[in-house]
């Protein structure tokens, strides 16, 4: 069975659950689509929230000074508890995090956030379905869809609370 709609990694866990019919833990994040996937409901427009990982490269932005970080080595180690793997410093981390992009998806609509040394925080907007590759920053242009994303896309910033496409645009995406 085909989904023609944009799903998200993170519901392939919970999803697999239900399909073999093992309940979901409260504390995992996603969805269970196996109600989509067995044609029990319809499905519906999901929107992707997402964030850079480590920053390895800092993207520059016009008019927006990123924060400043050390270099990749000041600001890792190598552990032994974890397999070997490179880890971030403990005192690192809090501003690793807030260095880090992030962006709501709709289909339509990208919204990317961009953190500033000052604290604040820069929007660009984007029409995908024009702009595939998010190449034409359209925030001051429209408002109208600016203002319900970035309020969505904050709410998951800093409170992790995901909200649905028909939230963020009640009537319909535009």
């Amino acid at each position: 069975r085909t989904i023609d709609k944009q799903v998200r990694l993170l519901d392939v866990a919970p999803t697999l659950a239900g399909l073999l019919g093992i309940e979901v833990p409260e504390e995992w994040e996603g969805r269970n689509l196996a109600p989509w996937v067995r044609g029990e409901a319809a499905p519906e427009a999901l929107p992707f929230y997402g964030e850079t990982s480590f920053p390895f490269v800092q993207f520059k932005v016009d008019g927006v000074e990123r924060p400043p970080l050390p270099p990749m080595d000041e600001m890792t180690f190598i552990d032994p508890d974890y397999n070997y793997q490179f880890v971030i410093r403990s005192e690192f981390e809090e501003p690793v995090l807030a260095a880090k992009q992030r962006c709501l998806m709709t289909e339509r609509w990208k919204l990317v956030c961009t953190p500033a040394a000052d604290g604040s925080r820069h929007f660009a907007l984007f029409h995908l379905v024009d702009d595939p590759d998010s190449l034409h920053d359209l925030a001051d242009e429209r408002p109208e869809i600016l203002e319900p994303m970035r309020t969505a896309l904050e709410l998951w910033m800093d409170r992790k609370i995901e909200t649905t496409v028909r939230g963020i645009f009640p009537a319909g995406e535009p």
